[in-house]
C-alpha cells in the first residue's frame, strides 16, 4: 500500500539505510482500527464546540472591540493551512506520534522530542482543567440555574450545591476536596475507557458527540426563540444585579464602544485556541486506516463543520443576551478574573457570564437546562478522553524510538493499548489536578499556550524542508504528498504559510491585552518545558551510546507498523 512506502529511509546524502532492527520490537502492537468517521469525531470533539462558552467570554472580555463571528472567519484560515500541513505529513509518514515522528526524521530527534513533549505537557494541564471545569462550570452551572428557576427547599439545596462546587482557588477546603474527588473519579473513568481499547474509547466519543450536538441544537433553539427582552426582565428580577448597572459599570471602566479591525484580528487568538485539536488524529496515525481520506476528512472537514457551528453559537449568544450587555459582563468579569481590576463593578452574586450559567434566565424548564449543562460538562470530559488517548500515543512513540524507557511502549495484547503510558498519564493528571484545585500553581501556566505557536513553527519548517532534506522518503510518498505548484512542492508552500501564521499567533498570545504585564517567572515554565526533553534526550543518547546503540541512526528511519 502506498501509505506504507516509508519503511525504508535514507541518509541526507541519499544513501540507503538498512531496515530498522533496533526499535523496541519489529511491530508496534497497535492496530489500524480507526476510519474517517472516527478521525472526524476525535478532532471535532477535541476542538470542544461548547468550549466557546468559556473561550468566547474571555475573548470578548479581553478584546471587546472584536467582531467575534468575523474573528472565527479569520481563525479558520491559519487553522486550515496548518491542518493541511498535518494531513500531508500524516499521509507521508502515517505513524503513531504524529509530529514527533516527522520532526525527528526531517530535522532532529531531540527537536522532535522537544515539541511533542511540549504538546503532551499542555495536554496534561488541559486534562486537569477539563475535569475540574466540567465539575465547577458544568455540573455547578446546572445547580445554579436550578436555584434561580425554582423556589423553597429545592432552590436552597441547589444553591448550596452550586456554592459547594465553586471552591475558592488556592485554599484547602471541604468544597475543594469534593471537587477534587469528583475530578479524580472522572480521570479514572476516562482512563478506563481508553484502557479498554480503541473500540471502547471511540464508542464513548461517538455517544458524547451526539449528546453535544443535541445540546448545541437545544441551546440554539432557545437562544433564537426567546426574545432579548425576556432575558433582560428575568435577569433584572432574579440575578441580584441589573443590565443597566452592568452597562454603566463597563462604560466607567473604559470598555471600547466600537468594533475595530485590530481587536478582531487579535481577538481571533481565543477562537484559534478553541480550534486546537483539529489535528489530533495525526498523533494516532498508526491506528488509522486509509490515511489520505481519513485524515483529510478528520482534520479539514471537521474544522469547517466546527467553525460553521461556532459562528451560529456566537451569533445566537449575542442575539439573545444582547451584544452590549454580554460584552460588558464578559469585560467586567475578566478584569476580576485576571486581577487587572479587582474593584471592577461585577456583582459577587453573579456567576461567570457564560451561556450555561445564563440559560436559566431564558427558560425554567429543568430538562432543557440539564441538556445544555450536561452537554457542556461532557464536552469537557470527552476532551479529557482525547487528551489522555493522544498523550499515551505520544509517550509510546518516544519509547518505541528508545528516546525514553522502553516500558512506556508496552502494549496490552487484548486491547492493543499502551497500558504503562496510560497509567503514567492518569497519575500525572491526578497530580496536576490536585495542584489546580488546591493551589494557584496553574497561574504559572499562563503562557503555556505559547507552546502551540512554537510547535506549529517547527512543524511548518519541517514541512518546508521535507522534500529536500529527506528526499527519498518524500519521493516514496503517495502522489498526493508529492503535488507541486510551479515546480514547488505544495507541502513546502503549506509549511511556509504555517510558519507565518504561527508567528502571528505567538505575537497575539503575548499582546498586553491578552497576557497582561509580562511575568518572567511564568515564562520560565515555557522555557523549562522546552529544555527538559532536550536533557532527557541527551541522557538517553549517552546511555544508549554506552550500550553500543546510536539512537540517532534508528531515528532516521520510519518506525515499523
Amino acid at each position: 500500500m502506498s501509505e506504507n512506502r516509508g519503511n525504508l529511509g535514507s541518509n541526507s546524502s541519499g544513501e540507503s539505510t538498512k531496515k530498522a532492527t533496533s526499535f523496541v520490537r519489529d511491530a508496534t502492537g497497535l492496530v489500524r482500527q480507526l476510519g474517517a468517521l472516527d478521525s472526524f469525531v476525535l478532532n471535532f470533539l477535541s476542538m470542544n464546540l461548547l468550549g466557546v462558552f468559556i473561550l468566547g467570554v474571555f475573548g470578548i472580555g479581553l478584546y471587546p472591540s472584536a467582531d467575534m463571528p468575523l474573528s472565527i472567519g479569520f481563525a479558520v484560515i491559519p487553522a486550515l493551512i496548518i491542518a493541511l500541513t498535518y494531513v500531508f505529513l500524516s499521509v507521508a509518514m502515517p505513524r503513531t506520534g504524529g509530529d514527533y515522528v516527522w520532526v525527528s526524521r526531517i530535522l532532529n530527534p531531540a527537536v522532535g522530542l522537544m515539541v511533542n513533549f511540549a504538546l503532551t505537557f499542555i495536554l496534561f494541564t488541559f486534562i486537569a482543567l477539563d475535569v475540574v471545569l466540567s465539575t465547577e462550570w458544568g455540573i455547578g452551572a446546572f445547580f445554579y440555574n436550578l436555584a434561580i428557576t425554582t423556589s423553597g427547599s429545592t432552590a436552597t439545596t441547589a444553591g448550596n450545591i452550586a456554592t459547594m462546587l465553586s471552591p475558592l482557588p488556592g485554599t484547602f477546603s471541604t468544597d475543594g476536596w469534593i471537587v477534587f474527588g469528583i475530578a479524580v473519579v472522572f480521570i479514572v473513568l476516562v482512563s478506563l475507557s481508553v484502557a479498554l481499547g480503541l473500540k471502547s474509547a471511540f464508542r464513548v466519543q461517538k455517544i458524547v458527540w451526539v449528546i453535544v450536538l443535541i445540546a448545541t441544537i437545544v441551546y440554539l433553539g432557545i437562544a433564537f426563540a426567546v426574545p432579548h427582552h425576556t432575558f433582560v426582565t428575568n435577569f433584572n428580577t432574579y440575578s441580584g444585579s441589573n443590565t443597566t448597572a452592568i452597562l454603566a459599570g463597563a462604560t466607567s471602566t473604559g470598555i471600547p464602544t466600537t468594533i475595530a479591525l485590530s481587536g478582531t484580528l487579535l481577538g481571533f487568538v481565543f477562537i484559534f485556541l478553541n480550534f486546537t485539536g483539529f489535528n489530533y488524529s495525526a498523533y494516532a496515525s498508526g491506528e488509522i486506516r486509509n490515511s489520505k481520506r481519513s485524515q483529510t476528512i478528520g482534520m479539514v472537514a471537521a474544522l469547517l463543520v466546527f467553525a460553521a457551528l461556532l459562528v451560529l453559537i456566537v451569533v445566537a449568544t449575542q442575539y439573545v443576551f444582547g451584544y452590549n450587555i454580554f460584552n460588558s459582563m464578559a469585560y467586567l468579569f475578566d478584569q476580576i478574573f485576571y486581577g487587572t481590576n479587582p474593584a471592577a463593578p461585577y456583582s459577587p452574586s453573579l456567576p461567570p457570564p457564560m451561556p450555561q450559567f445564563l440559560i436559566g434566565y431564558l427558560t425554567s424548564n429543568p430538562i432543557l437546562i440539564f441538556i445544555i449543562c450536561i452537554g457542556f460538562a461532557l464536552s469537557l470530559l470527552v476532551n479529557a478522553v482525547s487528551y489522555i488517548f493522544i498523550a499515551t500515543r505520544n509517550m509510546f512513540a518516544w519509547s518505541f524510538d528508545r528516546s525514553v524507557p522502553e516500558a512506556l511502549s508496552k502494549v496490552d495484547e487484548r486491547f492493543h493499548s499502551p497500558y504503562v503510558a496510560l497509567m503514567v498519564t492518569a497519575v500525572l493528571s491526578v497530580v496536576i489536578t490536585f495542584f489546580t484545585v488546591f493551589t494557584t500553581a496553574s497561574n504559572f501556566f499562563s503562557y503555556i499556550t505559547f507552546l502551540f505557536a512554537i510547535l506549529y513553527v517547527i512543524v511548518g519548517v519541517s514541512a518546508v524542508l521535507f522534500p529536500y532534506r529527506r528526499k527519498s522518503i518524500f519521493e516514496a510518498s503517495p502522489e498526493f504528498v508529492k503535488r507541486k505548484v510551479g515546480g514547488i512542492p505544495v507541502i513546502a508552500i503549506l509549511g511556509v504559510l504555517s510558519v507565518i501564521f504561527a508567528i502571528f499567533i505567538g505575537y497575539a498570545l503575548f499582546t498586553p491585552s491578552y497576557s497582561g504585564s509580562f511575568v518572567a517567572t511564568n515564562f520560565e515554565v515555557v522555557i523549562g518545558v522546552l529544555v527538559v526533553p532536550l536533557v532527557i534526550y541527551g541522557i538517553s543518547y549517552a546511555y544508549r551510546k554506552s550500550k553500543g546503540t546510536d539512537i540517532t541512526l534508528i531515528q532516521r528511519e520510519i518506525p515499523p507498523e
